[in-house]
């Protein structure tokens, strides 16, 4: 008994020591883990940390980021906020040009026309015949020098090309000084020309931007002298005088050619002398106040001269006067071949032309033309009117103005070329259109000819452009198939008054005016006093209903309309040579532009008084 519960005793003893082994293991590996546990535990808070410290960075980025998204944006939209400008000025640069030369050309174009119109009077005295070839040749000479003004936006952007044909160079600079012979008697100035006896003959340049060159740099030299005289000297000169141009000289049967205008003028001083040739710059600010001018031209000479691989330059003494000099290379040339004046050969065919155009002068001019030339023509005084005619005669040919009230020249093009209006479609869309227009510029041309127009056509109309659009729409027609009338041979004799009447739409009652020199109706001058008297009558027959038209503008405040006709009034005068009528209109279209009625309406008492005066001295 004793022995088996002394076993029973031991093994409870060593079952109980394995047990209390056990539990210090388990105590052990329990401490292990908690330990473990806090480990981890730390780590996790760690990492926790480092998350939450990674959260604040990532969210301060994003708010960088978002910041600076915003700032390019902003950006973005500034950048195309400036494009948006630079293109309107652009734009308005191109308007403006437009309307310049709309504005400077319309009334030229009456000017030539009406100078053409007298030349056809056989019985000018030779002298008078002189004079009006003078005056043609100067209005020519003020077109070209006007359509060079509005080319200077293509010298800054490089696109303006130089002409290199044969000429004569002392002819270029007789025709040149022919321009101010007149005004330097007329100012008691003497004027002198020096030509060296070596010049060349014939030279290779452009004679045009040679031309245009002296004429500024000699108005220039007129305009600030008010004694004393402007002399103009040309003469070669050897290329080592002038290192800059000598590879230009190097050549074989290059002249060098100097250019030196001197004037005994107001002189300019040392500081204004490195400015001169820079844009809108005068030697003194009171300079346009005395002298008038735009600080422009002398620019433009030195850039034509650049372009001419020459060179400009000035040297003055204030009070004293001026000297101008520049150089260019011209080439030894050939005489150019004489062109005859070659008579038009009369059209096969007569077209019926209709002429959109609204002003009444061009109307008159356009439609002698065409009749003088076997036509027949009808008027249309605006764009919708046209497209109406459309509807109802089929015509061989429009010669459609730009720029006319209701509906402009582009807008009734794609009218009838999309077959018309609802309800009154026109008979033929497929027509000859011919712009006709005092807006020369490229963006015109290419504006209109992508309306749907067929050919251009600038004021003042030249007979020979003019005869060749027709033959094309002759030709075009016949081409189509239609039938078109022969052409009747010219009777020779002149139209007489009451034709006249019908044709310029002047009313039978008007009283006839006293010509200057008596002439029989049969007399070949008869028509071209007729016409003259029939175009100041009609201007006078149409000013009670422009200013009827004008009266309504006002009172309903359309700007817009009451700068179209005192636009249409001012050209009226220039035509008329009423120099007052034509600048006190030109001032109400200012006002109309910038929508001053104040302006406006006080300026209408003294508009009806000249208009008023106008009438009577037609009458």
């Amino acid at each position: 008994w004793w022995f088996r519960t002394l076993c029973v005793a031991l093994l409870l003893g060593a079952a109980l020591l394995l047990y209390q082994q056990r539990v210090r293991a388990l105590r052990k590996q329990k401490s292990w883990l908690e330990h473990q546990v806090k480990l981890r535990t730390a780590e996790v808070e760690q990492k926790n940390t480092l998350l939450l410290q990674q959260d604040k960075q990532v969210r301060r980025h994003t708010d960088q980021l978002a910041e600076a998204n915003r700032a390019l944006q902003d950006n973005d939209e500034r950048l195309r906020h400036a494009k948006q400008k630079a293109e309107d000025a652009t734009r308005q640069k191109s308007a403006f040009l437009a309307n310049m030369s709309h504005e400077m050309r319309t009334p030229l174009a009456g000017v030539i026309g009406m100078l053409g119109f007298a030349l056809r009077d056989r019985l000018l005295h030779a002298s008078t015949r002189e004079q009006i070839l003078r005056g043609q040749a100067n209005a020519q000479s003020l077109l070209t020098i006007i359509n060079d003004l509005l080319d200077f936006s293509k010298i800054e952007a490089g696109k303006l090309s130089i002409e290199n044909i044969d000429f004569s160079l002392v002819a270029a600079i007789d025709n040149v000084s022919s321009l101010f012979e007149e005004q330097a008697a007329g100012r008691s100035i003497g004027f002198a020309i020096e030509l060296a006896p070596d010049l060349p003959q014939f030279v290779v340049g452009d004679p045009t931007r040679l031309r245009q060159v002296l004429i500024n740099l000699i108005g220039n030299a007129f305009k600030f002298t008010q004694r004393g005289g402007v002399t103009l000297r040309v003469e070669r000169v050897a290329a080592v005088d002038y290192p800059a141009l000598r590879a230009q000289a190097g050549a074989r049967s290059v002249n060098l050619v100097r250019f030196t205008v001197s004037d005994s003028g107001i002189g300019i001083d040392a500081q204004a002398m490195q400015r001169l040739f820079q844009k809108f710059e005068q030697a003194d600010s009171t300079t346009t106040r005395r002298y008038g001018g735009t600080g422009l031209g002398l620019a433009i000479c030195r850039q034509l001269v650049e372009l001419m691989d020459g060179d400009i330059s000035a040297d003055s003494t204030h009070g004293v006067g001026s000297t101008f000099c520049f150089v260019v290379p011209l080439p030894d040339g050939v005489a150019p071949p004489m062109v005859p004046h070659i008579e038009l050969a009369p059209h096969s065919h007569q077209l019926r032309v209709l002429c959109a155009e609204d002003f009444p002068t061009n109307q008159i001019i356009i439609r002698v033309m065409l009749e003088d030339l076997g036509h027949r023509v009808d008027i249309a005084a605006n764009g919708v009117m046209a497209v109406a005619a459309c509807a109802q005669t089929r015509y061989d040919l429009i010669l459609m103005d730009g720029r006319m009230p209701d509906l402009d020249g582009a807008s009734a093009t794609r009218l009838i070329r999309a077959g018309g209006p609802p309800g009154a479609p026109v008979r033929d869309q497929e027509l000859m259109i011919v712009a006709l227009t005092a807006n020369a510029s490229d963006e015109d041309r290419s504006r209109y000819l992508a309306a749907g127009m067929d050919g251009f056509l600038t004021k003042p109309v030249d007979d020979m452009a003019l005869h060749f659009h027709l033959s094309r729409a002759i030709e075009r027609q016949l081409q189509r198939g239609f039938l078109l009338p022969l052409m009747a041979a010219k009777s020779g004799v002149p139209a007489s008054a009451s034709a006249l009447d019908a044709l310029f739409g002047v009313a039978a009652d008007i009283a006839p005016l006293t010509p200057l020199t008596p002439l029989a109706p049969s007399d070949p001058g008869a028509r071209g006093i007729d016409l003259r008297r029939r175009l100041r009558a009609a201007f006078a027959g149409d000013i009670a209903g422009r200013l009827s038209e004008l009266d309504g503008a006002l009172a309903a405040f359309d700007f817009d309309a009451a700068g179209r006709l005192l636009h249409g009034l001012k050209g009226s005068a220039a035509y008329l040579d009423e120099a007052a009528l034509h600048g006190l209109c030109g001032e109400l279209e200012q006002a109309a532009d910038a929508q001053n009625i104040d302006a406006l309406r006080s300026g209408m008492a003294p508009l009806r008084a000249l208009l008023e005066t106008v009438t009577e001295n037609i009458s």
